[in-house]
């Protein structure tokens, strides 16, 4: 728990390690890069790579950041006194330009408000039309509804009508019905013959009477020139015998015909019972004439429906529907339409006002075209003045003075954290120069049999040193002289391990601050002989009353030793 692992003590003996650094990083609470001898190394390295070139010659490659942004800060404010002078001769093009753009600017926008008052103008009358011929289709649909609804009920009516009629008058056709009325009216011819006044029978007239009338009437016409009135008597009574005859005859043959006209109208009107019984004649004749009627005005109201239906046929009804769904349709196009129109009543123009706004956009194209070339011209001739951008070289000059600024900073940063980096490593070194001695003594006089009492650490570097007793611990005898201090190398493994041993114990007392702390071993024992092995567990087992202490070893030897075993499958 204290930090220093015991091949590090190890290394630190051999001369590969500082102790005093490693103790560093422990109270730093990094690794060894955060180590207060190791930051002060870092901060005086980036310091110096910060100031390279700065204060004696150097190649440009290897020149810190305040030598290379000195130089930029010339170089820019050399450019910049340079480009100021072109710039001021540019700036006359570019308000010359800026003026154009602006004129250009303004044209652009009349030309795009002529080319909207067209296109909106073209769009209102585009809407006009469109919707008149919505208006004007849905304005037929609506009348071609009505009058198919209203043809429809008169068909119904017509339909209903003929089907009061007879069944055989329903299913008649014209020519059913012309021969039914010729029928009809041959009826009433014969009863209108049979119901006038007749005489009884009489004999026929012998024929020498029609002979005898014709001889005198061919004879007083002969001789008529003659002039006698005898002659005349005779002829007239000629003529009065042969017409007599004549009609005697007649009234005969009518005689006989009306015999005849009495069986013909009895099977006429078998005739009209069969297809309108119980019926008198002009019953009979009112319900054909009816159904006649009704006929054509059925196949009339079929081909009217037919024409209103644009040809289609089916059930009404559907074709109706079908209409009205239509019509419904149109109608919502119509009134859209119409709304859009509203909208746009603003640009309503006739055919001359949009042929002015199609000139004026001809000659807004062709100023626009012109402003654009001088633009171009005026381009180019500030092109041609070559000259860096002032701006440009004045934020140049800016950022390498920002930047020359930042490093001299740095520097003075850096500097400040290599003096208190310094303090800071006085302050921690001398409190553990000051704490750790005294703790360690005790322990490593114990592990040493007083061989061994002393630790010194030094002030700055925290390097370990001992220094033996005034006598042998382990002999009882008084030594050689030996040097005041000794490195840990030039003492023996065991004496190492005995030193590097008190020097944990010692770190787990300081750096817990009297807190209970586990400390973890492994095996730190293989140098030690049997004595100091036994003294060493004799003082942990006295540390672990105050201090977990977590002993790993692979040598079965120190089962006896006391506290919890516990054996790990490898």
């Amino acid at each position: 728990m204290c930090g220093v692992r015991h091949g590090e003590l190890d290394r630190a003996a051999d001369g590969e390690e500082n102790l005093g650094e490693r103790l560093e990083e422990i109270l730093g609470g990094g690794g060894e890069g955060a180590a207060p001898a190791r930051a002060a190394e870092l901060v005086d390295r980036m310091r110096k790579d910060l100031v390279r070139g700065a204060d004696r010659p150097a190649k440009e490659e290897n020149w810190g950041a305040v030598k290379r942004f000195s130089e930029e800060r010339a170089a820019a404010r050399a450019a910049l006194d340079a480009a100021r002078e072109a710039a001021r001769r540019r700036e006359g093009l570019s308000r010359a330009i800026a003026a154009r753009r602006a004129e250009l600017e303004a044209v652009e926008r009349d030309l795009e408000a002529l080319a909207a008052m067209r296109d909106r103008a073209a769009r209102y009358r585009d809407l006009a039309r469109r919707g008149a011929e919505a208006g004007a289709r849905a304005d037929g649909l609506r009348k071609r509804v009505e009058r198919l609804r209203r043809l429809s009920a008169e068909r119904g009516e017509a339909a209903a009508a003929l089907e009061r009629l007879p069944e055989q008058l329903r299913a008649a056709n014209a020519a059913r019905i012309a021969d039914l009325r010729a029928a009809l009216d041959r009826e009433a011819t014969l009863e209108r013959e049979r119901g006038k006044p007749r005489a009884g029978p009489s004999p026929a007239p012998p024929p020498w009477l029609l002979l005898a009338g014709l001889v005198l009437l061919a004879a007083g016409a002969a001789l008529g020139f003659l002039r006698h009135r005898a002659l005349f008597v005779a002829a007239a009574a000629g003529a009065a015998l042969s017409a007599w005859w004549v009609h005697r005859r007649l009234v005969r043959a009518a005689a006989s015909a009306r015999a005849d006209a009495g069986d013909a109208i009895d099977r006429l009107r078998e005739e009209r019972a069969a297809w309108f019984p119980g019926s008198s004649a002009d019953e009979a004749r009112s319900a054909l004439e009816e159904a006649a009627r009704l006929g054509e005005t059925l196949r009339a109201l079929e081909a009217r429906l037919e024409e209103a239906a644009g040809g289609a046929t089916g059930d009404p009804a559907e074709l109706i529907e079908a209409l009205d769904r239509e019509y419904g349709a149109s109608a919502v196009d119509a009134r859209a339409l119409g709304e859009q129109r509203a909208a746009l009543e603003a640009f309503a123009a006739d055919a001359d006002r949009i042929l002015a706004i199609e000139r004026e956009l001809e000659q807004t194209a062709a100023a626009r075209k012109r402003l654009a070339a001088g633009i171009e011209e005026a381009e180019r001739a500030r092109a041609a003045v070559a000259a860096p951008d002032a701006a440009a070289l004045a934020e140049r000059l800016e950022a390498a003075e920002e930047n020359l600024a930042r490093a001299e900073r740095r520097v003075r940063v850096l500097e400040i954290a290599a003096a208190s980096l310094d303090e800071a490593r006085r302050g921690v070194s001398g409190s553990l120069a000051e704490g750790l001695p005294p703790r360690v003594a005790p322990y490593l006089s114990r592990l040493t049999g007083g061989r061994y009492g002393e630790l010194h650490f030094d002030p700055r570097t925290l390097a370990v040193t001992t220094a033996p007793a005034s006598a042998d611990g382990e002999r009882g005898t008084h030594s050689l002289p030996v040097p005041e201090r000794i490195d840990p190398g030039a003492i023996s493994q065991g004496a190492r391990d005995q030193l590097y041993l008190a020097v944990r114990l010692a770190l787990v007392d300081l750096l817990g601050r009297g807190e209970s702390q586990p400390l973890f071993l492994d095996d730190p024992f293989v140098h030690f002989d049997p004595e100091r092995r036994g003294r060493a567990l004799d003082l942990l087992r006295e540390f672990s009353a105050s201090h977990q202490i977590i002993f790993f070893t692979c040598d079965p030897a120190y089962r006896e030793a006391g506290g919890r075993v516990i054996e790990l499958d490898s």
